[in-house]
This record gives structure tokens, sequence and C-alpha cells, in this order.
């Protein structure tokens, strides 16, 4: 281990460099591979019918919601940073959440949009480990309420008459999972390990766990951050996805769509290709079909919702090239050492 102020010697270096460039070609493979399968299996002829004739009302307002989705992410991260007492300009926050997003589609840099998101936010003055918490936390909060409504479309599900594959493997998959997060869950405030744990622990983790008693003194923002805007979130993103199929000329079943965002998130978390390409689409696709939803259709919703996220990229691109930051100060920003006030 390198003492402090010891500058790291550059073979070691290279090594990790090298690793994550061949982590970068395994997956640009693992991507191609996909969208390889996805292409050989489309009548290309019924999807190009699909993508010319969808109904232009409809998809201007898909559009226009998905742009809306931005705010409504900034609004969400606001109020999550409120709960550690970090107030952040929300006009700030969302221009920077628009740069996330063009980090997460197209710089093949290791920062990420939510790491950018993060940097950005570090210099608070109040807590640079809150800002690293706020982040995690409204990612976490809004998966887990999106898994509770499509575990909760799928217990309905099985209420109907027909047959529901996805539905008969996912509710009892997902109550197990529930029910040992929640056993998990009694056994460490029961036996307060955390807590015991805690001291051992480097300074920068102790930082960090002290910072989740912040919920327990704010349980209305909490609640309010966590699950209220993540409910009314994948409200609004349930609604385009449905308005896009619609217009499509293939409304989706409501439950069965819940579902398919559902699972596709779950498949989403797995990182075996560029920013979820083939990965997501075909998780998708293949969701759909099992609620009566043509392949070539899916497809379309799938490469439309890239395009409208491109466009959203874009606005993000400008602003992150019109303030004169650099992803070279972006990556100095990340090896800064936080204060001992953290």
């Amino acid at each position: 281990m390198n003492s402090p102020g010891q500058k790291t010697p550059i073979i070691p270096t290279r090594t990790p460099l090298n690793r994550k460039r061949w982590l970068l070609a395994i997956k640009a493979v693992v991507t191609l591979l996909l969208c390889a399968v996805i292409l050989w299996q489309t009548d290309f002829t019924r999807l190009l019918h699909t993508i010319e004739n969808p109904n232009l009302g409809l998809l201007l307002l898909v559009v226009v919601m998905m742009f809306l989705s931005v705010p409504l992410s900034a609004y969400k991260w606001k109020q999550t940073l409120l709960i550690h007492g970090i107030d952040q300009r929300f006009n700030d926050l969302h221009r920077w959440y628009y740069v996330a997003v063009f980090f997460n589609n197209f710089l093949p840099t290791n920062i990420g949009g939510d790491g950018y998101r993060i940097i950005k936010t570090l210099d608070n003055g109040v807590s640079r480990a809150g800002a690293v918490v706020a982040v995690f936390i409204e990612r976490l909060s809004g998966l887990l309420v999106l898994l509770a409504l499509g575990y909760m479309a799928a217990t309905w599900r099985l209420t109907l008459p027909g047959a529901h594959p996805l539905s008969n493997k996912a509710v009892p998959l997902g109550g197990a999972v529930a029910i040992v997060g929640l056993l998990a869950l009694l056994l460490m405030t029961r036996t307060r390990v955390i807590e015991r744990l805690a001291p051992k622990l480097p300074r920068k983790i102790q930082n960090v766990l002290a910072l989740f008693d912040d919920f327990k003194r704010h349980p209305g923002r909490t609640a309010w951050s966590c699950l209220g805007v993540s409910v009314i979130f994948h409200a609004h993103t349930i609604t385009f996805y449905w308005l896009l199929l619609t217009a499509l000329d293939e409304p989706p079943q409501l439950s069965g769509l819940v579902i398919m965002l559902a699972a596709t998130a779950v498949i989403g978390m797995l990182p075996i290709t560029i920013n979820g390409i083939g990965l997501v689409d075909g998780m998708f696709i293949y969701a759909a079909r099992h609620y009566d939803i043509e392949y070539e259709v899916a497809l379309s919703a799938m490469l439309l919702i890239r395009g409208i996220t491109i466009l959203i990229s874009l606005v993000g691109a400008w602003f992150y090239f019109s303030a004169g930051t650099s992803a070279h100060k972006i990556r100095q920003a990340l090896h800064t050492p936080p204060p001992t006030n953290a």
C-alpha cells in the first residue's frame, strides 16, 4: 500500500485500465450479439410499417412526457438531498440531471450519470457523504417501488383466467425475496448489528451509515421523496409507455405493461451490455409477447424510446459543453479526498 502523498507506480495502474478495456470489449460483443438475435427474428416489412404509421399526436405527447421525466427526477433528487440538510438549487439539479442522461448514453467513461451527479453535489457545505447516499437512495427507492407495482400487477393477473407464465414465476419468487428481506431487516434491527460493527469500519463508511439516521428524523420527507414521488414518477412512465404502444396501434393491458416494465428493470441491472442496449430491449420484447403485443410493435416502441432518449441526451450535451466542463475535471474530482468533517 502506498503511503500518503506517494505517487502510484506506472505499471500497476495499467492492469486496471486493461481490465476495463477488456470488460468494455466483452460488453460490446454481448451487445452486438443480443442486437443480432433481436434483428434476426424481425420482420422488417412489418417493422417499417409500424414505425412509419404511428399516431403523431400521441407520439408527440410521449416526447413531451419523456422530457418531463427529467425535471420530475431532479425534483426527487432535491427532496432526497433535503433529508440530509443539503439544499441545492433546483435549476442546478435539473441541468445536471440532463447531463447525467448524456453521460449514461454517450460518454465511454467509468463515471456514469450517477457518478457525475454525486460529483456535482459533493461540495455542498453540509455533507459529502450525503451527496452519495442521496443518489443511492433515489435509485434504490425508485426500483423498489417499481418492483412492488409489478408484483401487485402480477398477483392480480393470477386471479384472471388463462395462462400467465411471467406471473406464475414472478409471484412466488418475489414473495420469497420479500419475506427473506423483511426477516433480514428485522433481525438486523433487533440485534443492532450495524451499530455494533460501525465503530470497526472505516471512517468513510461510518459517515455514510450515520446519515441513515436522517431518514428516521425526517419520516414525512422520507416517505414523500422515496415513496410518494416514486409512485408519481412510475405512474408517469407507465402512462407514456401506454401512450406509445397505443400510438403504434397496439394499446396494452395496463397490468401487463406494469409487469413488463418491472421485469425489464430487473434484467436491465445486469452490467453485461453497453447502456443496456440489446438486453433491456430484448427483455421488453420478450415480456411483451406474453401480453399479446406483436414482436415488431414492441421493437418499434423500444427504438422510439431510444431515439427520444438521444434527443434528451443532446440537451444534456449542450448543458455539459456550454458550461465548459471537461471529463478530465470530472475524473480529477473523483480522486479529491473528502474533508474530515464529511
